[in-house]
């Protein structure tokens, strides 16, 4: 196991606080020499919320102490240990995850309405017994369609982990079986043969054995799991579907917040509310606090993000990890080295990726490609070597475009209307045979609300030439458009020809808001088409706004040509 690998099962570990265990043989299947059941005799005082069939079985049980004794399941083979929920607790106890255990009733639903349907969305992991009172898989069949369903109307970036475990001797069967059920409920399911996996959208179910099992194929043997090894298994399984240097960090941000959640709400004290109330009223004129309080909490978080970074050592043990994993594909472009002949780059690349400039300077020497650097280094690159090192990461798309988005844009959580403000990204044309043109809008945030008739809004146009190499100051930014796809624009111009205005009409609230039409936000204005395409991070805004007024503030003078060129070099 590598740096990388055993960085991103810990952190799994660290994130996972809830499972839910669903078994419709729960409270049943006990032995009497048990003295510490989970579910004592005593608890029997709930018998009026069992089924009449768990009344009748613990009726005979209680009459009956020596034909208990031989309880098994169903499939048990003679003379093996009773399967008891307490040790598939205690595995995830030992990792302090909380499992819940649920015995849904006869005839239970499953439907997004349902109990069992809300205690599973909820839950980090979903561990499922296939044969809930002998369906043959048809209840959990239809419970796994609807979280499916769910999860790719509502949340489909949201990624849940459920596992199937079973006494069931056929575990290909199964797969086979809950295969058929989703095709048919209309669930696109990929199938990962080696490894007994469905994959639905955002969803992962693995399928695995109770041990012990009569009848069992020799094939499928490598999929038991012992009650008291599930919560490893279960860990392993979530931390694989994570596994990269970027989900892991991410999935160590999200632990290292849940972990603080009580530090994090101590500091929203209930005694604050006066002196924000107070607050409120002193700046309502101009603003409501309200929306001052999501920037007041994530500013927050980000402390406990940076109070809980990893160490140098770490760090570094880990890239290295997952620079060795990296997999690297050939550039359009040969490099060659002094003699003309063809170089392997890849473990020059490598070298850029572990060591930067330094090494990859020394490397760039040896095969005489050290000009395209240029003397500033990194500043001097030529374009023609960067764009190398995106196609060498390429997999059919440009991921330094996809990670230049991240770093520029703020992400849209919500399935509302989209809000004209400052930093907001609009693509707009004359008319639907026209092609598009991009700007940004530069109206203050404050200026863009309470608005009680049609105001013009200013933009800023945005150039698509971000990576021409053109040697002009301009201020990069890219945007994932509607049609997902990703769009390099620059910032830069004179005034003159990048600056100008649009009326709109606001809405009921005060603001100018998109509608939702499929997945575009369209604004209604006259006589242009224009879309909201994306909202840029303050800081990105903040650095057009003040290019443009550099440029409205720009001195222009008689001066020594001979000294300013002098001045300029």
């Amino acid at each position: 196991m590598t740096s990388l690998d055993d960085f991103i099962r810990k952190t799994a570990a660290n994130y996972l606080q809830s499972v839910v265990f669903v078994d419709d043989k729960i409270y049943v299947h006990q032995s009497p020499q048990d003295n510490e059941n989970i579910i004592p005799n005593s608890f029997s005082g709930l018998k009026s919320q069992y089924t009449d069939e768990t009344a009748s079985t613990e009726k005979n049980n209680a009459g009956h102490e020596e034909e208990n004794s031989s309880v098994k399941h169903d499939n048990a083979i003679e003379g093996s240990e009773v399967f008891h929920p307490r040790d598939l607790m205690e595995s995830f106890a030992r990792y302090g995850i909380v499992c819940a255990l649920y015995e849904p009733r006869k005839g239970f639903k499953s439907d997004p309405t349902s109990d069992l349907f809300c205690l599973c969305e909820r839950a980090d992991v979903v561990i499922l017994d296939w044969d809930l009172h002998t369906d043959d898989g048809d209840g959990v069949s239809a419970l796994l369609a609807e979280l499916i369903k769910k999860s790719a109307a509502a949340l489909p970036h949201h990624v849940r982990l459920c596992a199937l475990y079973t006494d069931r001797p056929n575990l290909h069967q199964i797969m086979d079986r809950l295969l058929e059920k989703l095709t048919q409920q209309g669930c696109p399911v990929d199938v990962i043969e080696e490894k007994l996996q469905l994959i639905s959208g955002a969803t992962r179910i693995s399928i695995f054995g109770k041990p012990h099992t009569a009848g069992r194929p020799p094939e499928d043997k490598p999929y038991e799991v012992e009650e008291a090894d599930l919560a490893d298994t279960v860990i392993s399984e979530f931390a694989s579907l994570h596994h990269g240097l970027m989900p892991a960090f991410a999935l160590h941000g999200l632990a290292s917040v849940r972990r603080n959640t009580k530090r994090l709400m101590d500091r929203f004290d209930a005694k604050l509310d006066g002196a924000f109330l107070l607050h409120r009223a002193l700046v309502l004129d101009d603003r409501d606090a309200f929306d001052e309080l999501p920037d007041l909490l994530s500013d927050e978080i980000l402390a406990v993000l940076e109070d809980t970074r990893l160490n140098r050592e770490t760090v570094s043990k880990i890239a290295s990890a997952a620079i060795e994993q990296l997999p690297i594909v050939k550039a359009g472009r040969t490099w060659t080295n002094s003699a003309g002949k063809a170089l392997d780059c890849d473990p020059i690349f490598r070298e850029l990726l572990l060591g930067g400039e330094t090494k990859f300077r020394a490397s760039l020497k040896k095969s005489n490609q050290e000009k395209e650097l240029g003397k500033g280094g990194f500043r001097g690159i030529t374009a023609q070597l960067l764009k190398d090192f995106d196609e060498k990461l390429n997999s059919g798309e440009s991921w330094a475009e996809r990670l230049a988005a991240l770093f520029c844009n703020r992400t849209q959580y919500g399935d509302d209307g989209r809000k004209l403000s400052f930093g907001t990204v609009v693509r707009h044309k004359n008319n639907e045979e026209s092609p598009w043109e991009y700007s940004v809008c530069l109206m203050p945030i404050c200026d863009s609300q309470r608005l009680t008739e049609p105001w013009n809004f200013p933009f800023w146009r945005l150039k698509a030439d971000a990576k021409s190499g053109n040697v002009g100051k301009r201020n990069g930014i890219v945007i994932i458009d509607p049609e997902n796809n990703t769009q390099c624009l620059a910032a830069g111009g004179k005034i003159r020809g990048m600056l100008w205005q649009q009326k709109f009409i606001p809405s009921q609230g005060g603001t100018v808001v998109a509608k939702r039409n499929d997945n575009r936000f369209r604004f209604d204005v006259q006589g242009m088409i224009i879309e909201w395409v994306a909202e840029l991070k303050p800081l990105h805004a903040q650095r057009i706004a003040a290019h443009m007024g550099t440029e409205a503030t720009r001195i222009g003078l008689v001066e020594s040509e001979w000294l300013r060129l002098f001045c300029d070099r």
